[in-house]
């Protein structure tokens, strides 16, 4: 997925406002309403994108915390009882250890 780069978003809303400057002043210039419309819409469309941001940001947040005490309260509180029983030999002592390993850099 590729973000809107913020400075591309303002660079042509500056320049839909100054032709729609200029087309109020210029008679060879036609569409002012369009462009009344699209510099609307493209305003719009940049706000809700930035809620969506935002939105995804505290997303990312919370599943980073689900993650963490996944980690720290399920799995490798069951990975060391596992290792005091001696059960270092089972498939769910080297699974759960699998899964510590995989998921220690997220």
């Amino acid at each position: 997925m590729k973000g809107i780069r913020v400075k591309q978003h303002r660079l042509l809303v500056e320049g839909l406002q100054n032709l729609k400057e200029i087309a109020k002043h210029e008679t060879l210039i036609d569409g002012e309403k369009a462009i009344e419309e699209s510099l609307d819409m493209l305003l719009q469309t940049f706000k809700r994108y930035e809620q969506l941001i935002e939105e995804l940001t505290v997303m990312t947040g919370q599943y980073e915390k689900v993650h963490r005490d996944v980690r720290t309260k399920i799995l490798s509180p069951a990975l060391r009882e596992l290792k005091k029983i001696n059960s270092q030999d089972s498939p769910c002592y080297f699974l759960i250890r699998e899964v510590l390993i995989n998921t220690k850099n997220f």
